[in-house]
């Protein structure tokens, strides 16, 4: 039985109530909401659900949660077999040895000015530097396809612990209601084997795996995202205990420094938020 890693709460930082609503549904550990104006003086008991910004805001102030990440270069990793399409990581600084439009986005971090989309290298370059980004920034350059269906798997231990649904052609997990969600037992089938073929030496205590259709036919991978940050959609109306395991689970001493969350690689660092 996987316990709580020593830490008490688990700090849940989003305007959002009903976040820390439904994932209170668990007695694994209590959940406290926090709109994120302030950094605690004492952190170190704290465990955290946050986006990427708050948590290099939190660096900034002195607070450094282990926040553990699949690391910006996972997709790639993964056999093209199991994702459908071919998918190079770079950083930005080399982006532009890619040539005609490419599915682009930012590897491991959100950046509001630099949604995913298909563009040209030279496109995403340039909206990247206006946004502030470093040229260290890491990319993912995927082939374009169309993901009909997709999925959020929670990980821990090697395990798929919880699972929704989020998009369903063209249908998103907001207008679902809770009585009559998509089934998941194919997706989690398929993560699972998908991750336990992953090429890598090592991975995360817990970590998020997205899964889909391509054209409503094909099985592939979609993207890794870090369990501390990655929203449930409708896990949580299954096992929110599963979900708070596996974010949980991705907060501590990481089994490889490159599995450290580093933050956005920006030219000006994130400020400090009061201390209280």
């Amino acid at each position: 039985m996987m316990g709580t890693g020593g830490f008490t709460e688990l700090r849940l930082v989003s305007p959002a109530a009903w976040l820390a609503r439904d994932l209170s549904n668990q007695d694994v550990i209590p959940v406290a909401g926090d709109i994120g104006l302030w950094a605690p003086k004492q952190w170190r008991h704290l465990a955290w659900w946050m986006p990427g910004s708050h948590a290099a805001r939190l660096a900034a102030s002195g607070v450094h949660p282990r926040l553990q990440t699949p690391g910006w270069a996972a997709l790639s990793m993964f056999d093209t077999s199991v994702l459908g399409r071919q998918v190079s990581a770079v950083q930005l600084q080399h982006l532009e040895e890619f040539g005609g439009e490419h599915f682009i986005k930012p590897a491991d971090v959100k950046v509001e000015a630099l949604l995913a989309s298909v563009t040209t290298p030279d496109g995403f370059v340039t909206a990247a530097r206006a946004a502030g980004m470093a040229s260290a920034l890491p990319v993912l350059v995927s082939d374009p396809v169309n993901f009909t269906h997709e999925y959020r798997c929670f990980i821990a231990s090697g395990q798929v612990l919880a699972a929704s649904a989020y998009l369903i052609e063209g249908s998103t997990w907001g207008a679902w209601h809770p009585a009559d969600l998509p089934p998941t037992e194919d997706a989690v089938a398929f993560a699972t084997d998908a991750a336990a073929q992953l090429k890598m030496p090592h991975l995360p205590g817990g970590w998020v795996l997205d899964v889909g259709l391509i054209d409503a036919r094909q099985w592939a991978v979609v993207e890794t995202n870090p369990a501390w940050c990655s929203n449930p959609y409708w896990s949580t109306e299954g096992d929110a205990t599963g979900v708070v395991r596996a974010i949980l689970a991705a907060q501590g001493d990481a089994p490889a420094p490159a599995l450290q969350w580093q933050g956005p690689q920006r030219h000006a660092p994130a400020g400090p938020l009061p201390r209280r």
